[in-house]
């Protein structure tokens, strides 16, 4: 398996390596399934379970009042809710999940992914930590070539990454490496090769 992983912050680094470690287990012990087929719920839930495993402690999907710009309250929810060993910060994530076939072109996800990740809704606070994580799983037709799916994912985050600040961004993916006549999804001629995990801090 081919994984990376891009953080200047020492924290999220750890979750990010225990992340890539639970796909590449359930990679392995599944064999022709993976988590990342499954949705925003789903990815949320493995990022919740590096955190726990790393003595942290995690949220999701829970009722939180947002102030907008107006500095009106109003009742919504949080995707996910952290806290982390050896630190007093409280990190709050809004999520979201970028399917590719959503989309015309894998241009057109580079750009939805770009707005989701600088996207954010919660109100700031001083103890807080708020991200933008974006998951994304990319999906290549199978028509008999040869795809480098590591070029294409190293390619897309230079692309996904300009003009957004080094120190803000982090992000890790990993990519699976099999038989790819063995793994269709749903036995359609697609297939999905890994998945990232792009966070942004938001000040």
């Amino acid at each position: 398996m081919k994984t990376a992983v891009v953080s200047s912050d020492p924290i999220i680094r750890k979750i990010l390596n225990k992340w890539i470690e639970i796909h590449e287990q359930s990679a392995i012990e599944w064999k022709t399934d993976n988590m990342w087929w499954y949705g925003e719920p789903a990815s949320v839930s493995v990022f919740s379970g590096a955190v726990w495993k790393l003595g942290g402690r995690a949220i999701n999907d829970f009722k939180i009042i947002r102030v907008d710009e107006n500095q009106n309250e109003t009742h919504g929810r949080c995707d996910l809710y952290f806290e982390m060993p050896g630190s007093d910060l409280e990190h709050r994530c809004e999520a979201k999940q970028i399917w590719d076939f959503n989309y015309e072109s894998f241009i057109e996800v580079e750009k939805e992914a770009k707005k989701q990740i600088v996207s954010f809704k919660f109100n700031r606070s001083n103890n807080c930590q708020n991200f933008s994580i974006v998951f994304i799983t990319p999906k290549f037709e199978i028509i008999g070539q040869k795809y480098d799916f590591e070029k294409e994912f190293s390619d897309f985050f230079i692309r996904l990454t300009n003009n957004l600040v080094s120190d803000e961004l982090h992000y890790a993916y990993l990519l699976k490496s099999f038989d790819i006549n063995e793994s269709k999804y749903n036995g359609k001629p697609y297939y999905y090769p890994g998945v990232a995990v792009v966070l942004k801090r938001i000040n």
